[in-house]
């Protein structure tokens, strides 16, 4: 596993039950720390609803532990 200060997972019930929950991890909000992963945040807060959305996600975690902050 590689670090990613952003990342969005979808958790499974059981194999046959799908989940309605997910968390979205935003480990940082630094530009510099983004950039320097190839990171667009607007773009994966884009991808990240259509997903939630095309999932029928009903439950969202923002998980932001670790986050420090970010810059201007």
């Amino acid at each position: 596993n590689t670090y990613s200060p952003l990342s969005l997972q979808i958790l499974q019930a059981s194999p046959a039950t799908p989940s309605k929950t997910a968390i979205l991890r935003v480990s940082s909000f630094s530009n510099q720390e983004l950039s320097g992963i190839g990171g667009d945040f607007a773009n994966f807060l884009e991808k990240s609803f259509e997903n939630l959305k095309k999932n029928q996600i009903e439950n969202l975690v923002l998980d932001l532990r670790n986050n420090n902050g970010g810059d201007d």
